[in-house]
């Protein structure tokens, strides 16, 4: 893959949901901030809505100070209505896929992207973050979008980047964990790598969705590797 740089005021992204406000999803969405005037959160728990309404989610460091400056100025909307995804333009998938006895379960995330189909419109990037299988990406996204008669690279924009994780120390900030974007078509990365710009500095375009899903799974099973061997040890 290469690294491409990118034009902050080309990679204008006026508003954008994140669905999923779990560990990774709200980071996401608070990565935002200052970048992008309107954030909508959406996640179908109250619950979850209301801990996080109420500034007591479970955040460390600088990801604390940002949601207190998103709840302060009114940048992140919440909502658990899915059809919300209408009306932005960026549209970031966060639901996990979990594991049944070592094997993916898709129902949340089918589910999600499922919403994300049913609200998708012209225009619009939609990115899937949850790693899974090697073409999860084409079957929950890209093929339904296609059979609503949006085409693909054209009319709506879908590629993958995976959650890069947490800060390894508490002085680093997200914005320097590179991220890796691969879209459905090539119009689809280059659309996704700038929405990518929003939340890091440094973005690799990957030569397609499946790609960048067998780059995370390879990511993925090196490091539970390494820690079974250092636990071994």
């Amino acid at each position: 893959f290469r690294s491409t740089e990118h034009d902050r005021q080309d990679a204008t992204v006026w508003s954008a949901a994140v669905v999923g406000l779990g560990y990774a999803g709200l980071p996401t969405a608070l990565a935002l901030h200052g970048r992008c005037p309107r954030i909508i959160g959406i996640d179908i728990s109250e619950q979850r809505l209301a801990i996080i309404g109420a500034g007591c989610a479970d955040l460390a460091g600088p990801d604390r100070s940002l949601l207190e400056a998103t709840l302060a100025d009114h940048t992140l909307e919440l909502t658990s209505d899915t059809a919300a995804v209408a009306v932005a333009d960026a549209v970031i998938i966060c639901v996990p896929a979990r594991l049944d006895e070592g094997v993916p379960d898709l129902a949340e995330l089918r589910g999600a992207c499922d919403a994300v189909v049913a609200g998708a419109r012209p225009g619009q990037t939609i990115i899937l973050t949850s790693a899974a299988c090697v073409g999860t990406t084409r079957e929950l996204l890209a093929e339904p979008l296609t059979a609503r008669g949006l085409r693909v690279g054209s009319d709506v924009f879908v590629a993958f980047s995976p959650e890069p994780g947490a800060p390894d120390d508490v002085g680093e900030q997200r914005r320097e964990i590179p991220r890796v974007v691969g879209g459905v078509t090539r119009a689809c990365g280059e659309r996704a790598a700038k929405v990518a710009g929003k939340l890091t500095d440094q973005v690799y375009l990957l030569s397609t969705a499946d790609a960048a899903e067998a780059a995370t799974i390879q990511a993925n099973v090196s490091r539970a590797v390494s820690l079974a061997l250092a636990n071994e040890f």
